[in-house]
């Protein structure tokens, strides 16, 4: 049906019907998908397409799956070339999405019944064309960025509805703060989006909403954690400052050892000692530090 007849898609292939679009156009407003024939082309009329290097497209005949093309120009036979062929062109690079879940008709509640809006940023791709063709865009003429956001978003909801019920208001934020963000959040997410041909790339969750009857507690549960946060910060210089004094003492020992003041026998087991509590501060410091992220995100 398709003959490929040449690897690499330039300017010069004006004979080609390619998916014609702005590539300055912010991400956040580009279509995933394009479709011949439209109201635009008639597949009678096209005798060559072609396809870019982060680009694939689909064809079918009388709605059955063909073959996924790559990059490149591809001559369609003639005997194809009528309405019961369709070819549909997706975007496999990375796209950025604003995505907003309102806590009015989300229906997202914490293990101990708060019930959560949230906005935030996510990167994604559409890893299986064929997959997201065939079981999200279907039959459908035109899957416009506002179809791919709204489709984002309900699969969110799905995702993070199971996340969240099982984490109460005080764990949520603590696990949404999260430096590394290859946690469960992200696992539970990614396996939702498989099952489309999405996989996701990042989620940055920017700020969650409560309904007014919960802002004073959502209010107090943020100031345990800056409290808390607080806690282990002054743990962590106290512990910086402790190390310091234990390094001083290090040098102290050397120089009593250089000058004679004490033999090898007791600088070695006065050192080791001064040693061992060194690394035991230091290995609390890096868990406090662990923890500090967890709570602040940084």
């Amino acid at each position: 049906m398709f003959r490929k007849v040449k690897d690499i898609l330039t300017k010069s292939d004006v004979d080609a019907v390619i998916w014609e679009r702005m590539f300055d156009q912010d991400k956040l407003d580009r279509d995933v998908v394009y479709r011949i024939p439209n109201d635009e082309i008639e597949m009678s009329e096209v005798k060559k397409i072609g396809v870019r290097d982060f680009e694939r497209a689909i064809y079918f005949r009388s709605g059955k799956n063909f073959r996924m093309l790559e990059g490149g120009i591809y001559e369609l036979e003639k005997e194809f070339r009528n309405n019961v062929t369709t070819v549909v062109w997706v975007d496999t690079s990375v796209v950025d999405l604003k995505f907003g879940i309102a806590h009015g008709v989300a229906n997202i509640f914490t293990k101990d019944d708060f019930k959560l809006g949230m906005f935030g940023e996510i990167k994604i791709k559409i890893q299986d064309p064929q997959a997201f063709i065939n079981k999200v865009v279907s039959y459908q003429q035109e899957f416009t960025a506002d179809s791919t956001r709204e489709f984002i978003n309900s699969l969110l909801i799905t995702a993070i509805r199971e996340m969240v019920s099982e984490l109460t208001m005080y764990e949520f934020i603590r696990e949404s703060r999260r430096a590394d963000t290859k946690g469960d959040f992200e696992a539970i997410i990614s396996r939702e989006f498989r099952i489309y041909g999405l996989e996701l790339i990042a989620i940055d969750i920017i700020n969650t909403a409560v309904p007014e009857e919960h802002q004073q507690a959502y209010n107090d549960i943020l100031d345990q954690i800056k409290k808390k946060a607080e806690e282990i910060r002054q743990d962590i210089d106290k512990l910086k400052e402790n190390i310091k004094t234990l390094e001083s003492k290090l040098m102290e020992l050397e120089d009593e050892w250089v000058n004679g003041s004490i033999d090898d026998e007791a600088y070695q087991e006065k050192s080791d000692k001064v040693k061992l509590i060194l690394e035991e501060r230091a290995k609390r410091v890096e868990k406090l530090q662990a923890e500090h992220v967890k709570l602040v995100g940084r």
